[in-house]
């Protein structure tokens, strides 16, 4: 999987929401090819989803997977495999007890 450090390195992800939902909307419109680099991580292995979710950010969280859902089914193996990723990671079970909605 390829590497980015416009999502995956630094403070966006956790802390900029209203520069992300510019950057993705941008991405949205010019080509949505551009929204592709949701799916890279960093070398930790991790993508912006789940940074958003290890520092429990519920609005971000919402808004990746906002812009995930515009992708192509051409990346739907993507997605499974980081949701697949996404369960076994450590901060998501804490994640799903403080965020503001009940899972069954």
């Amino acid at each position: 999987m390829k590497r980015n450090t416009v999502f995956t390195e630094g403070t966006l992800i956790t802390q900029d929401f209203d520069k992300l939902q510019f950057i993705l909307n941008a991405f949205s419109k010019l080509d949505l090819i551009l929204l592709e680099q949701l799916f890279y991580k960093n070398n930790l292995g991790n993508s912006p989803l789940h940074i958003a979710v290890s520092v429990n950010n519920t609005r971000m969280v919402n808004l990746i997977l906002q812009y995930l859902s515009l992708i192509s089914n051409s990346g739907i193996g993507v997605i499974k495999d980081i949701f697949k990723d996404l369960i076994d990671y450590k901060d998501f079970a804490s994640y799903l007890m403080k965020a503001p909605f009940q899972t069954l």
